[in-house]
């Protein structure tokens, strides 16, 4: 079987940063922060998947990973195909991320206005990138805030403009990191049952996503990997994981 996402064996170790009162301190005493450790998950094309684990259990360290975003310090995973270090810029090309802390839209120009600007980035052509937006807009249900600066917009439509941007170039695969933290509960379960049956069960994309709550898990996804101390505790169903507790 082809998976959409293939990781084997995959770690990151982050350098830990010098405390300026120890830096006489001998080099044998630093040791590194192991955020990953000897990863391997396979996700089938179509499927939501989640990932759930406490603050500082790696979720959000993976998907950057997969993202291209950093870089791995063993192991490797591969994007339909794609190596995500030697074909990076292919994987680019056929994921979209989402981050819950995202701050990369520009707050005094509109939601179109800033959509046009990450489609040219996309090198996406003028009346392409204008009929993906529209598109995209309708998909989404934010087609009267276009106009609207972007800071007027609430946390949920905000959240709805982020995943448009991640969608503008049609990514086959979607990392989202907590996308509805910070949302109200009914606006968290519509952008939910939204992505899973607009772009998992109509179009067929694969959805990556993390979160440490239990019940957006089981109410999500087709299969759970719970990571603990960056490492995949257990891999299952939502029924079949319900009994299983984070530390």
């Amino acid at each position: 079987m082809h998976y959409a996402v293939e990781i084997s064996n995959l770690s990151k170790e982050f350098i830990q940063k010098e405390n300026p009162a120890s830096l006489l301190a001998s080099k044998r005493n630093k040791k590194n922060i192991v955020a990953l450790d000897d990863i391997n998950l396979q996700i089938k094309k179509g499927e939501c998947f989640g990932l759930v684990g406490v603050n500082g259990s790696g979720k959000t360290t993976l998907l950057k990973l997969l993202a291209t975003l950093i870089l791995p310090t063993k192991g490797t995973a591969h994007i339909n195909g794609y190596n995500i270090v030697r074909d990076a810029i292919k994987v680019r090309a056929i994921t979209g991320f989402v981050s819950s802390g995202q701050r990369s839209f520009y707050w005094r120009l509109t939601g179109r206005q800033n959509l046009e600007f990450f489609a040219a980035l996309y090198e996406l052509f003028q009346l392409e990138a204008r009929r993906r937006i529209d598109e995209l807009a309708a998909l989404l249900e934010i087609e009267k805030y276009m106009d609207y600066t972007f800071y007027s917009c609430s946390a949920g439509i905000q959240q709805r403009f982020f995943l448009a941007q991640s969608l503008l170039h049609n990514p086959d695969v979607l990392l989202l990191d907590e996308p509805t933290k910070g949302l109200d509960t009914v606006i968290a379960k519509q952008l939910r049952s939204f992505i899973k049956e607009k772009f998992a069960r109509e179009q067929g994309k694969t959805v990556l996503f993390t979160t440490h709550d239990h019940d957006e898990m089981a109410m999500f996804s087709d299969r759970i990997a719970i990571l603990e101390h960056g490492q995949i505790k257990t891999v299952g169903t939502a029924d079949g994981l319900r009994d299983v507790k984070l530390l």
